[in-house]
């Protein structure tokens, strides 16, 4: 089977040929639709020296020229990454000052020039450890310095909002993280997952990501719904199946700040949300459920992510630090804010979760059966498709779940067919 891996030329400039009127699609979609539009950039430059459809402008040799770039020492150049086949490219020197500059107006010329509403600013890991590794300030360790480029990285895009009024109400979001990166952004998601049910890089980790990331103090997280790299196994292909691109959509909607989905690395052997009918459905199901809880996420941002940094996404571990089994819980469930107990299904073929409830002195009422559980035990709930386990924790306090359990009531009587 013939594959076309598509990539992106890394030189921060949109294709004419697609989008001959990029700034004025982008201005129309926001005037006559209400919709607003994310772009993408990272840290990469590309020598599109051989792009066959040609370029306007080479930031690859313009940076090399100025010395903009993390430079090797052995090879007395630029220090070189590849991402794929005939994708080779430099790294942004942001311990250069210059370099900062210059790149700032880079995105205001190219990217912020279209009224954009913020874009994924991916990478920011790939900082090289090698001890002919050069930056512009000698006195950086390349091997610190790598833990350290996520934050300049952050901090760069950040400080762009006291110079583009756009950027103060823009979603600008991060997969790199370094320690006091979080002030310098305001959304993280947990990276590009396998498009498998798997632990280690799969749906699974997507989970284990977000508490982890929760509990280092990023608050506003997110999963990639579907996934994204397509990888290849002694049988083939290992794509995204409509059950696994559904489950997903239910994990995004009862875990994340938002809500976003992604074609993944290799698009036409990948179940999509555009699929056939039923794919569709599910997905519109997904968000709906996901927009029936605005409110009560709203409140928990305001109230405690914002004044305390706690995030959305909590380990059971955070209300049951004495509870063993709660301590070794980590993708199977997890709190959503203090109110909202959750059981996602991670398997395929799954009908069912068996699911911890921490705490003896704690009570869970399942909202699709309404059938209330004492905690400090593990049961078995039903869930199919559409029908996550979710419980209210305790005694409900707050009106903002009204529109989650309407959203219940409406829903509880859907099948959803994959």
């Amino acid at each position: 089977m013939s594959l076309n891996v598509s990539r992106l030329w890394w030189n921060w400039e949109y294709d004419t040929d697609l989008y001959p009127t990029w700034d004025k699609f982008v201005q129309d979609l926001r005037d006559y639709y209400g919709v607003r539009t994310l772009s993408y950039i990272n840290p990469f430059l590309a020598n599109v020296s051989t792009k066959s459809d040609g370029y306007r402008r080479n930031l690859y040799l313009e940076a090399t020229e100025k010395g903009y770039m993390i430079q090797n020492s052995t090879t007395n150049g630029t220090s070189i990454i590849s991402s794929g086949p005939g994708l080779d490219a430099g790294i942004l020197d942001l311990t250069n000052p210059s370099t900062r500059s210059w790149f700032k107006h880079v995105l205001m010329e190219q990217v912020w020039n279209a009224n954009i509403s913020g874009y994924m600013c991916d990478f920011g890991e790939y900082t090289p450890v090698l001890a002919d590794t050069r930056f512009a300030n000698k006195s950086v360790d390349p091997f610190f310095y790598h833990n350290e480029y996520p934050r300049d990285w952050a901090t760069l895009h950040h400080s762009l909002r006291t110079e583009i009024p756009q950027v103060s109400d823009a979603i600008i979001f991060h997969r790199s993280a370094s320690l006091g990166q979080n002030r310098h952004m305001n959304l993280f998601w947990a990276g590009d997952q396998d498009t498998t049910w798997g632990v280690n890089d799969g749906i699974k980790s997507a989970v284990t990501v977000l508490g982890h990331m929760g509990m280092s103090g990023f608050a506003h997280g997110h999963v990639e719904i579907g996934g994204y790299t397509t990888t290849w196994d002694s049988f083939g292909i290992v794509n995204r199946s409509a059950e696994l691109l559904g489950r997903w959509g239910e994990l995004a909607a009862v875990s994340s700040a938002v809500f976003r989905s992604h074609e993944g690395s290799v698009p036409q052997v990948n179940t999509q949300f555009y699929t056939n009918t039923s794919t569709f459905d599910y997905f519109a199901y997904n968000a709906r459920m996901f927009s029936s809880l605005a409110t009560y996420r709203r409140r928990i941002l305001d109230t405690e992510s914002k004044p305390y940094g706690w995030p959305l996404l909590r380990m059971p571990v955070v209300y049951h630090p004495d509870d063993v089994t709660a301590r070794h819980i980590s993708y199977q469930s997890f709190f959503l804010g203090p109110d909202l107990y959750v059981a996602p299904v991670l398997d395929p073929g799954a009908t069912a979760v068996q699911v911890y409830l921490p705490g003896r002195n704690e009570t869970y009422t399942h909202v699709w059966s309404a059938r209330t559980y004492p905690g400090g035990q593990s049961i078995t709930v039903g869930a199919p498709y559409g029908k996550p386990a979710v419980f209210i924790v305790g005694n409900r306090k707050h009106s903002d779940l009204d529109p989650f359990l309407k959203f219940v009531h409406e829903e509880n009587s859907t099948t959803i067919r994959v």
